[in-house]
């Protein structure tokens, strides 16, 4: 008996022991504490750490800054205990350190867990901001967790204008760069790429994460307006929050610096991402030259590659003819299933020749037009979408002299008159009189009389 008292004792024992070693290893959750109704009275909160809280009251706010190491994909997760009621018990926005919502969502009594994720950069300050929903309870408690995934390419805040631009690195072909980001309430994201040398661009937008929204991206170029550099748009594209990508048309650049600008459409926030596919191509149209002003300059003999990127996009080129020209052929290819006009104008705007049309229903994907001798000067190339839509297919360009002149049938347009007054007489009389010179008349004489005098003497043998 004494044996078994020794043992329970000793395994009591042991399990105290172990019972202080799982005491002494363990740490306290953090817990929220009061007051910390603002940012500047926020709790702090670590990455990767969890803190507890509880509203007071309907017209408590719970507030907790946290503070990046790296650039990266920052998630807030927001739990707590499951009800049955779906009405929104919790208000949860995101702050940057200028105080502007960079995120925002709500929980329901029904949801166990809640999360937005959004981009942040290098050691920035953010504040998480907890605020009663359309239901009020003092007695429901939550918890909230701040996690960053570090990634390679990132907007960097504050990035709302173009001074302040996020520099992105385009994507050469087989290269994605994808740049993350989130766009808050009345958030504007700008990023600056710079291009190379001439070629084409086509842009990519991404929905990313829990919190998907509707965004529309643009690129921008700085013209000139009345004396004045403004930014223009060049082309954009937009996706819904149903869609999980997007690339926008092809689009010819000169090169140079541009900027791409994206914001939620109809308020919209959350996280996307983003990338500028380029490739350099020597020979392409150049955005804006939409008009007879900005018309791109075209050599004789190169093939130029261009499309219409948007609805209402215009192409106008310019080229040079000398004197003594023999007249051109003009020669437009489709590289896919595209439709387009074209017009070939003199410089106050009047036709060289009758638009022709390049349709997506024409096997040959090719058509082409001539041009008689043009007087010397510029004349214009203009391209157009057929109809009221556009098509976003790249389609080439080619103008060449022709080795020989062109009749230009206008003999058939002439007067009998015209035509007598034109013949060359004095040469008809040369021939003629050189003819009549190389005549033996003597001999002719001859043949003539002694032919008489054979029918005389047969007619006077019958008799």
């Amino acid at each position: 008996m004494k044996k078994v008292k020794s043992l329970l004792s000793l395994i009591l024992a042991v399990l105290m022991v172990a019972g202080c070693l799982v005491t002494a290893g363990a740490t306290e959750a953090r817990v929220e504490t009061e007051a910390n109704d603002t940012v500047a009275t926020a709790n702090e909160l670590e990455v990767g750490e969890s803190i507890t809280g509880m509203l007071e009251n309907a017209d408590d706010a719970d507030c907790f800054a946290f503070e990046t190491v790296k650039a990266g994909n920052a998630t807030v997760k927001f739990t707590h205990n499951k009800l049955s009621a779906d009405a929104t018990y919790f208000e949860v926005a995101v702050l940057d350190a200028d105080e502007k919502e960079v995120a925002v969502f709500t929980s329901a009594g029904n949801s166990a867990e809640d999360s937005a994720s959004f981009s942040v950069g290098e050691k920035e300050t953010y504040y998480v901001v907890v605020k009663a929903g359309t239901v009020s309870d003092s007695t429901l408690g939550y918890a909230v967790a701040v996690s960053v995934a570090e990634v390679t390419y990132s907007e960097a805040e504050p990035n709302d204008d173009e001074s302040k631009a996020t520099v992105l690195q385009y994507s050469p072909s087989g290269t994605p760069k994808e740049y993350y980001g989130s766009i808050g309430a009345n958030d504007v994201d700008y990023y600056k790429v710079t291009i190379p040398a001439n070629g084409v661009i086509n842009l990519y937008l991404y929905n990313y994460a829990a919190n998907k929204g509707n965004y529309k991206a643009t690129l921008k170029m700085y013209v000139e307006k009345n004396g004045v550099q403004e930014l223009a748009d060049v082309t954009s594209i937009e996706i819904l929050a149903t869609e999980a990508s997007k690339v926008g048309a092809s689009v010819g650049l000169a090169k140079g610096d541009y900027y791409l600008a994206i914001e939620g459409v109809e308020g919209s926030t959350g996280s996307y991402k983003t990338r500028v596919l380029f490739r350099e191509v020597a020979d392409v149209e150049t955005e804006m030259n939409d008009t007879n002003a900005t018309a791109d300059v075209i050599s004789i003999s190169k093939t130029y590659k261009a499309t219409l990127d948007e609805e209402g996009d215009v192409d106008c080129f310019k080229f040079t003819v000398p004197s003594g020209n023999k007249g051109y052929d003009f020669e437009f290819k489709s590289t896919n299933a595209g439709s387009w006009t074209f017009d070939i104008l003199k410089a106050d705007g009047s036709k060289v020749v009758d638009p022709v049309k390049l349709n997506a229903t024409d096997s040959s994907k090719t058509v082409k037009a001539e041009t008689l001798p043009l007087d010397a000067g510029t004349y214009y190339v203009k391209a157009a979408a057929v109809a009221e839509g556009y098509d976003e297919g790249i389609y080439e360009l080619k103008i060449t002299e022709k080795a020989e002149v062109l009749d230009d049938g206008k003999e058939e347009e002439k007067s009998l008159i015209d035509r007598i007054k034109e013949l060359n007489w004095g040469g008809l009389w040369e021939n003629f009189s050189g003819w009549i010179g190389e005549i033996n008349f003597m001999g002719l004489i001859s043949s003539i009389a002694g032919s008489i005098a054979k029918i005389f003497t047969y007619f006077g043998s019958m008799i």
